[in-house]
């Protein structure tokens, strides 16, 4: 396991740090995202969506870390490496991308539901007797 950890943090760390901040800056830029719930559409949407425009900015990262013998080359000089191929993936984040970019537009700008801490509350009907 010792082993395993400086292989990990060499071969990942720069590009998730690169994802989460592209991912958490959409996010905080898309109005409603941070307040929709995990049953919202919304933040489904919105998440796909950042998911996708972040893996954008990740590729010429892990790229330019593979050039210079960093990144997931480190990984491949182990000899262990799997992972789903590059057309699954690429399907994967054209589907992610559509999906947000459908929902986003219906979701954030006009129709969707309002966040909960918004709603109205319901007052209870009481009968005094």
């Amino acid at each position: 396991m010792a082993a395993v950890i400086p292989i990990a943090l060499a071969s990942d760390t720069l590009s998730i740090a690169l994802m989460e901040a592209i991912d958490n800056g959409v996010m905080l830029l898309l109005p409603g995202a941070m307040d929709a719930g995990l049953g919202s559409l919304l933040f489904w949407g919105a998440l796909s969506f950042a998911l996708a425009v972040a893996f954008v900015f990740a590729v010429p990262l892990n790229r330019w870390l593979i050039k210079r013998g960093k990144g997931h080359a480190v990984v491949h000089e182990t000899g262990i490496h799997g992972g789903p191929s590059p057309q699954m993936v690429g399907t994967i984040l054209a589907v992610a991308f559509v999906f947000g970019s459908a929902v986003l537009p219906s979701e954030a700008f006009g129709g969707g539901e309002e966040p909960a801490h918004q709603a109205e509350p319901h007052a209870a009907v009481t009968r005094s007797g």
